[in-house]
């Protein structure tokens, strides 16, 4: 089975001129430990984790 490596989870929008009917926004939450970022950063300021590239 396949570890799954912190990310980013990025908040998202309603928009309905998208394609796909939602807009991704540049604020985003660590997997780990759920920190709220306004920006991706490598590593989590928070907890730390190196996140994948």
């Amino acid at each position: 089975m396949e570890e799954k490596k912190p990310h980013w989870i990025h908040d998202e929008v309603t928009d309905s001129t998208s394609v796909t009917g939602k807009k991704y926004l540049v604020s985003c939450t660590c997997s780990e430990c759920g920190y709220h970022a306004n920006m991706e950063k490598s590593i989590c300021p928070q907890c730390k984790a190196r996140m994948k590239d």
